[in-house]
This record gives C-alpha cells, sequence and structure tokens, in this order.
C-alpha cells in the first residue's frame, strides 16, 4: 500500500528569543521507518524542510508558520498513495493541521486520512469532531500504524475481513463510535 506521511509547517513567534529553527521530525522518521519495513510503500511531506525559510504570517498576531503553505501540501500529495497520514505534536498548531486535514480531504476525499502525534493522543474525541479524518493513532505509533494499515489493505481485497476495533491504539468513526 503507499503511503503518504505529512509533516505540517509549524506555528513560531519570530520575535522571541526561543524562535530558533525546529529540528527534524524524528517521531515520524520511526514510523516512516516502521511502515516500509512492514512492506508498505512509504513517502514523506516534510513541510519544513521542503521550504525551511518561508514564513507565512498567521491568522494571530506574532504567530508565523514555517514552511510550506496548505495548498502546497495538497499540490505535493501523490495521487497514488492510499493513505494520507499526518502529524501534530502541539494543541496550538490544531487550527493549521485541521485546515491542511480539511484541504486535503476536499481535493482527495476517497484517500483515508490518518492522525497521530500529542495533539490527536490527548484529544482524539475532538480532533475526530473537527476534522474529516478517518483514524487516529494514539501514543507511540509505530506499532499501530502498521497495525492499522495492515488492516486497511486486507480490508480493501476482503472486506470486514479485520476488525479495526481489535487494534487498541486506535480511534477511528462509525456508526457506533466517533
Amino acid at each position: 500500500m503507499k503511503v503518504q506521511l505529512i509533516h505540517p509547517p509549524l506555528y513560531l513567534n519570530v520575535h522571541a528569543m526561543t524562535a530558533l529553527r525546529p529540528s527534524a521530525p524524528l517521531g515520524l522518521a520511526y514510523i516512516a521507518a516502521a511502515i516500509r519495513e512492514a512492506g508498505h510503500d512509504v513517502t514523506v511531506i516534510d513541510a519544513v524542510a521542503e521550504a525551511p525559510e518561508q514564513v507565512t504570517p498567521g491568522k494571530r498576531p506574532q504567530l508565523f508558520a514555517l514552511g510550506l503553505r496548505t495548498g502546497e501540501i495538497v499540490e505535493r500529495i501523490d495521487p497514488e498513495a492510499d493513505v494520507i497520514g499526518i502529524t501534530n505534536m502541539w494543541s496550538f498548531s490544531w487550527p493549521l493541521v485541521r485546515e491542511i486535514i480539511e484541504q486535503i480531504h476536499s481535493a482527495w476525499p476517497e484517500k483515508t486520512i490518518v492522525c497521530g502525534g500529542e495533539h490527536f493522543t490527548g484529544l482524539p474525541e475532538y480532533s475526530m469532531e473537527q476534522a474529516p479524518l478517518d483514524f487516529i493513532i494514539l501514543g507511540e505509533g509505530e506499532e499501530g500504524a502498521v497495525e492499522l494499515l495492515d488492516a486497511i489493505e486486507k480490508n480493501r481485497t476482503q472486506p470486514g475481513s479485520v476488525d479495526i476495533s481489535s487494534i487498541p491504539s486506535v480511534v477511528y468513526r462509525d456508526a457506533n463510535r466517533s
């Protein structure tokens, strides 16, 4: 299965003394490695690394987004990707990440959107209510991501063959749970 992971742009206050450039998204790299080792084809859009000097004013004063703009991320989505995975560490970035999810869903409504990271782990129900995403992987995501992708892939070839509710670290929406 083809999976595209996204490290979204980061909010920063360019006037603050702590406005240092961020480090590489190591957690996402661990997820990518686990998914690749499980046999899936993985690519990454690192919005910060792909536009490290691009700073876009945010909707709040003194808050800027570092990295690719939302439309630029959506344009880079691989049309062949089956699943789009998005990380979000900080809840203060949620408005920007939610906008990215909404635009991806609008452009690619057939693609499965899976999210993970600290924000999603801390606020899974809120995140599901606020954005058109399909699954959230809670906590450390390496094992959960592989289990979920294997289940999605198997259910595409044999519908109903894997009960996703049996994967303990996954939150999903269905008729009984959202």
